[in-house]
């Protein structure tokens, strides 16, 4: 069923109004001027009132609208739930394989020192009644003891 015209209501109201008073009665007029009166008048009453058409913007129908805006918020969850899925596989990838080539060794240079090779096995350097030195590879960590009854130790 084809939904109804709105502005039918408004032709019914303008049809039903009452001509607004003349300034001049036609009889008044000359007879070539009467003959155009009756000549636009009859042309007018053929004529009829033309189809109204909403603009563009609104001749959408609701359903149409609400159609799209579903698809839209289907296709919008689809890629959230996609990038969901992608995205921590590539986080928990493992790095990928590389290969390490090892550059040739130069003969050391008269005068300057080779540097020391580091030891990763830690190692205790030293130990005094107020601090402990110990070696990790290229690190060095020295512990300092707290003298007992310092308000350090009471913490």
């Amino acid at each position: 069923m084809p939904e109804p015209d709105p502005l039918d209501a408004l032709r019914g109201a303008w049809d039903q109004l009452d001509a607004p008073p003349a300034v001049r009665e036609l009889e008044q007029e000359d007879e070539r001027t009467q003959a155009a009166v009756r000549w636009m008048a009859e042309a007018w009453r053929e004529l009829g009132a033309p189809a109204a058409e909403p603009p563009a913007g609104m001749a959408r129908r609701p359903r149409l609208r609400l159609l799209r805006s579903a698809l839209l918020s289907a296709a919008a969850a689809l890629l959230v739930a996609a990038l969901g899925l992608f995205f921590p596989h590539l986080l928990l990838r493992g790095p990928t394989t590389t290969t390490v080539v090892q550059a040739p060794a130069e003969p050391a240079s008269p005068g300057i020192p080779e540097a020391p090779v580091a030891s990763s096995a830690p190692a205790l350097l030293s130990t005094q009644p107020d601090r402990v030195q110990l070696r990790a590879g290229t690190l060095r960590l020295t512990m300092l003891r707290a003298e007992p009854g310092s308000p350090e130790t009471n913490r």
